[in-house]
């Protein structure tokens, strides 16, 4: 079965939510990049609670509160699971797919490529052949966004020194993790985490 659900909402409110909770973190905005429109591939689960918001938004009184309850899911699914904004026409193969949620769980980023490869069941230089030719960079880039989502989660929502979690995905070179979180984030990571933890107002 396919269903299709469209749904829209002004510009404005998409300016409000990044303006408040994306602040100085452009990479991480759903709709960041050049490529449009953006797509995800989300799991059955994920796809359930956001109906299940969309349902009480469209059944109940539509307040504000309802409306930015389901916007506000639907960032934190985004955020959450594997971007294919730099899909190409070649679909990732159902072993990939399968391997990259689990690859994102902590215990397993730390592994690097050889990691996924076992998890996808490939040798490294086969995965590397479909990562590039699926969504256009190398294993180790698609590695590394993995990795430095992870911290950027953790500097947000833990005070733990910033090289153990650096460690903790697979960074053995402090300044190198400093240097990729930059570079994908806009701001080291102790500025990160000074922004992201900073009271709400």
């Amino acid at each position: 079965a396919f269903a299709l659900v469209n749904f829209a909402f002004r510009q404005e409110t998409l300016q409000y939510i990044r303006r408040r909770y994306y602040a100085g973190r452009h990479a991480s905005f759903p709709w960041h990049g050049a490529e449009l429109p953006s797509r995800y591939r989300v799991g059955a689960a994920e796809l359930r609670r956001l109906a299940e918001f969309a349902d009480g938004l469209a059944r109940g009184p539509q307040t504000l509160l309802r409306l930015e309850s389901f916007l506000l899911a639907l960032m934190d699914l985004l955020e959450s699971t594997v971007p294919h904004t730099m899909e190409t026409s070649a679909a990732l193969p159902d072993w990939l797919r399968g391997a990259l949620p689990v690859f994102a769980q902590p215990k397993h980023l730390a592994g690097g490529v050889s990691e996924l490869a076992r998890l996808a069941g490939r040798g490294p230089e086969h995965l590397n052949r479909v990562v590039r030719k699926c969504l256009g960079v190398t294993t180790t880039d698609l590695v590394n966004r993995l990795r430095l989502d992870y911290a950027a989660r953790e500097l947000s929502m833990s005070g733990r020194p910033i090289l153990d979690i650096s460690l903790d995905v697979g960074f053995d070179n402090l300044s190198y993790f400093y240097r990729l979180f930059l570079r994908r984030y806009g701001q080291t990571p102790r500025r990160y985490r000074l922004h992201s933890q900073m009271p709400v107002s």
